[in-house]
């Protein structure tokens, strides 16, 4: 019986052997599968962000095959030690005109638990109300932020009012969720 007892107390360690290696084989497979699934959205990011830049060049170098209109062709937050905006405006090559005029962005958010409208000169690090542009092809323009203490945004304004003849205001907004897409940093910053 004693030996029954001894064997069976062998086979038991055996199996807890055997456990304790599936167990962790599991727990590696979990990891890998975490650990691929952000390397394919980091990818993914970045993939979306070289279709945009792409898309962007692309409308600059070739306007017959796109509209070379002015445009506001994105918004992005950067928030790293100094949180700051970059606006893109752009024309098609094609215009081959200098564009003057300014630049106005609001942010819309919670303000200590209430809706609230900030514009540029309530977040803007210089306080300036507006910002003056000039080009001919394209333009990035930059600010430093510095929100509110206890704001929340929600959704981000700009709005473009060109002095070249011919030339209309142009507005976009773009939503929180979509910020955080095209905000996430990229191996360039």
């Amino acid at each position: 019986m004693s030996d029954n007892v001894e064997e069976l107390q062998i086979e038991n360690i055996e199996l807890k052997r055997k456990i304790a290696i599936f167990e962790n084989a599991s727990r590696v497979d979990r990891l890998a599968e975490r650990r691929t699934t952000e390397d394919l959205l980091e990818l993914e990011s970045q993939l979306s962000t070289a279709h945009k830049e792409l898309e962007f060049y692309s409308r600059i170098i070739s306007p017959e095959n796109q509209n070379n209109e002015l445009q506001i062709q994105n918004f992005r937050l950067i928030e790293d030690l100094k949180p700051r905006f970059i606006v893109n405006l752009s024309q098609g090559i094609g215009k081959n005109r200098l564009v003057k005029g300014v630049l106005h962005i609001q942010a819309t958010g919670l303000l200590n638990g209430e809706k609230h409208v900030l514009s540029l000169m309530d977040f803007d690090v210089k306080r300036r109300t507006s910002i003056k542009f000039s080009f001919r092809y394209f333009q990035s323009i930059e600010g430093e932020i510095n929100w509110p203490n206890e704001f929340i945004l929600e959704s981000v304004q700009v709005w473009i009012k060109p002095e070249t003849k011919g030339l209309s205001e142009i507005t976009k907004s773009w939503e929180i969720d979509e910020l955080k897409k095209i905000s996430a940093p990229t191996s360039e910053e």
